[in-house]
């Protein structure tokens, strides 16, 4: 996924968003920042009002949506928007949820949590071994199709997950560790709902304003070519003509 995002950000529309390279690197950055922010918020509300299996089992429902919104051709900015949006309201939801989870599976001295662990870290970063081949597909297919094989192949893995969870779990993350008293946990809550619906308002704000300043970029750069110019040359000229008349 990170390996092509920056470029369908910079790639020329309809093939990709038609931001510039500052732009974009700019956006991979502020998502990757917010991310570990906005997790440490999640692993709260999933310690002390979710429980980790409801918060990651949220994340994993809605998981496969974070490729989906890219995948629609003709989004552009408003994909992007939606993919920040879903993202970091997994993070604002669930976590570390997933971490805390692995450890719950073992007791307190185990000498196989070490290990899963280790498992664990090495299956969450074997992406890194496919940039080359989600660029070549990329290459082939287009950025959009490309997401959308890459939310097919994680709502699979959300199914699989959702089927075996009971079986692998058990009662084991269904209640908070150290719960809020009923009061205080609405109001995590609702302060959570308000912060995600602020942070959407405020993408909207920062990208309708990149929207439009790249609306007017295009529109100087089609009159500099000749496509307004002529235009507003005819319709003075008929007007003089008439005048003269």
């Amino acid at each position: 996924m990170t390996s092509i995002f920056i470029y369908y950000l910079y790639a020329a529309a309809p093939a990709g968003v038609g931001l510039t390279k500052v732009q974009a690197s700019q956006i991979i950055t502020l998502d990757a920042a917010l991310a570990s922010i906005f997790s440490s918020v999640g692993s709260f509300m999933a310690d002390r009002v979710f429980g980790n299996r409801r918060a990651y089992r949220f994340c994993t429902i809605t998981g496969p949506f974070f490729y989906f919104s890219l995948a629609i051709p003709g989004l552009g900015i408003v994909g992007v928007v939606l993919y920040c949006c879903i993202g970091h309201m997994n993070s604002m939801v669930a976590g570390s949820s997933m971490y805390s989870l692995l450890g719950k599976l073992y007791a307190q001295g185990d000498k196989r949590r070490d290990g899963a662990f280790s498992i664990q870290y090495v299956l969450s970063n074997i992406g890194a071994m496919f940039p080359v081949v989600i660029g070549s597909i990329a290459l082939v297919v287009g950025y959009q199709k490309t997401f959308f094989i890459l939310g097919i192949v994680g709502a699979l893995g959300s199914t699989v997950y959702l089927a075996l969870e009971k079986r692998a779990f058990g009662p084991i993350g269904m209640e908070p560790d150290d719960p809020l008293p009923p009061e205080q946990k609405k109001k995590a809550i609702t302060f959570l709902i308000l912060g995600v619906l602020a942070f959407g308002g405020l993408l909207v704000l920062l990208f309708s304003g990149g929207s439009q300043e790249a609306w007017d970029s295009a529109r100087k750069r089609r009159v500099n070519k000749g496509d307004g110019a002529p235009c507003m040359t005819r319709c003075a000229a008929a007007i003089s003509k008439r005048n003269d008349c």
